[in-house]
């Protein structure tokens, strides 16, 4: 991702986005945006400074401040959530760039989840306006490029019968965070099985 800072929605900074890599950037910014700091500034490099990052990012298309309150909450009550995904960014790191590709397998059918889960959001979301979810539909072709492209890599370097077994061992890894994940969510919420 670029280096971008923001003010934050929650603040009373006016501005615009600041996507300078270096001082009198022309539109980009006057000054590098990972120079932009502040408690009412979003500046991804500072994010990044401080470990993985998740980024949430809303179409105006209403009802931010609410959800933005929400999240702001969320952030430090996950802490295996935490976990799980600095366990995959340190697996993505040291291993080959094939296998991590192999890791992403786990979004194979996510296309089709997507679109099921697009349908249901004017039901269960009725205050994200319509065109606040053309963002979230422009990806659906995307994803199925991404996870296209993941496999045809993984099939062409898991050869041999040694690097299957391997690429299946990727798979669990894959999906055992993910379920750790679940299970830190599930934890926090007190949700049942029912």
């Amino acid at each position: 991702m670029p280096p971008f800072a923001v003010p934050l929605a929650s603040g009373n900074l006016q501005g615009g986005a600041d996507i300078a890599t270096h001082p009198n950037d022309g539109s980009a910014g006057k000054v590098p945006a990972c120079a932009e700091r502040g408690p009412q500034i979003l500046d991804i490099c500072q994010l990044y400074e401080q470990g993985p990052v998740v980024l949430v990012l809303f179409v105006d298309a209403g009802g931010c401040p609410a959800v933005l309150g929400d999240l702001q909450t969320l952030a430090p009550a996950f802490p295996g959530v935490r976990f799980a995904v600095d366990a995959y960014v340190n697996f993505a790191r040291q291993q080959p760039w094939q296998e991590a590709v192999c890791a992403s397998l786990t979004e194979l059918f996510a296309p089709q989840i997507h679109r099921q889960r697009l349908a249901g959001w004017p039901t269960h979301y009725p205050w994200i306006d319509a065109s606040g979810l053309q963002y979230f539909r422009s990806r659906l072709p995307l994803a199925t490029r991404d996870v296209e492209h993941g496999l045809k890599v993984t099939l062409g370097y898991f050869v041999t019968r040694q690097a299957q077994l391997r690429a299946l061992d990727i798979l669990q890894f894959k999906l055992d965070l993910l379920w750790s994940m679940l299970d830190a969510i599930q934890l926090k919420y007190g949700l049942n099985d029912g």
